[in-house]
């Protein structure tokens, strides 16, 4: 069902984007297929176009994570109901011909399904089914978390305090104090500001909140005021990490120590970017007796460190 949404919502950008562009650079080209006056504002027609293709770029958004964009698919679906709708009235009342209604078919009908589709999965992994099916107290009891799935045999040999916090079918909250360090120039500031990365702060309070949706978990950091978001989950063995529209493909090993992340690949909005270009971020985790170092640092080809945090941090909750 995930991989036929994914499809669905990319099919669903680029129809609306390129019918978006065609209809900015021809307004009136749906008036001469259907045998209409043109219009006299052909600008209006170009701002629909606009509107329209911005549509497509927030389907994109959704292709990418099913889980984050949920307010944008109930906008999508509104404008797939309440405008054929509208259009209809407008086909009663005789100020269209029946024909044009071939707009709305194209356009928004043949696309509800999946909209309604999308509705049903979501609501399933917010109540922790993912695709499963069963209760929600069978799936808690039952499937391994995302950290389990992830290490495998090695996740026993994990320290207490970090097998607890993992293992936590809901997720769990952790606080603790950080330092964090900034770029040393300002094109790697901008890049660590453009990814949402904290704010250089010394002793900063700082909290770790992680929540189980489905098959995936949500990470939200809070360094101050400053607040990172990232979704995490599994492809093909891999740690894969979303923040702000760039994918983070993880190597991660762990041990008696603790656990270590090391990216291998970068994607912004779904395009592979070369190693030489991409940010990489390392990452290790030792723990403590009842707490873990985290020690977490974003380089870029050229520019050096634009990022980096470290502190101790305690499970909470």
């Amino acid at each position: 069902m995930e991989k036929t949404l994914i499809r669905a919502f990319r099919a669903a950008s680029v129809y609306n984007i390129l019918w978006g562009l065609v209809v900015i650079a021809w307004p009136d080209l749906p008036f001469t297929v259907f045998h209409l006056a043109a219009p006299t504002y052909p600008f209006l027609m170009r701002g629909i176009g606009l509107f329209v293709a911005l549509y497509g770029y927030g389907y994109w958004a959704v292709s990418r994570d099913l889980v984050r964009y949920p307010q944008l698919v109930v906008i999508g679906f509104l404008g797939k109901t309440l405008g054929p709708i509208g259009w209809l009235f407008t086909v009663v009342q005789g100020e269209l011909p029946p024909r044009t209604l071939l707009v709305n078919l194209f356009n928004d009908i043949i696309w509800l399904p999946f909209f309604v589709g999308y509705f049903v999965w979501y609501r399933r992994h917010q109540q922790g089914l993912g695709s499963s099916g069963g209760s929600a107290s069978d799936c808690v009891a039952t499937r391994p978390t995302l950290y389990e799935r992830l290490l495998g045999k090695d996740f026993a040999s994990l320290p207490d305090a970090l097998r607890r916090f993992h293992q936590s079918a809901s997720g769990g909250v952790a606080a603790g104090v950080f330092q964090i360090e900034g770029g040393s120039t300002p094109a790697g500031r901008a890049i660590a500001r453009l990814l949402g990365l904290p704010r250089p702060a010394r002793n900063v309070a700082t909290e770790l909140r992680v929540r189980a949706v489905g098959h995936r978990e949500i990470w939200e950091r809070s360094f101050g005021r400053d607040h990172v978001r990232t979704t995490q989950w599994l492809e093909q063995q891999r740690l894969v990490e979303s923040l702000r529209g760039t994918r983070f493909t993880f190597d991660v090993c762990a041990d008696h120590r603790g656990i270590r992340f090391h990216s291998l690949g970068v994607r912004w909005l779904g395009i592979p970017l070369p190693m030489s270009l991409a940010p990489h971020i390392d990452a290790e985790v030792v723990a403590l007796d009842d707490s873990w170092e985290v020690d977490v640092t974003v380089t870029v080809p050229k520019l050096g460190v634009i990022s980096s945090y470290n502190g101790q941090i305690s499970q909470v909750a």
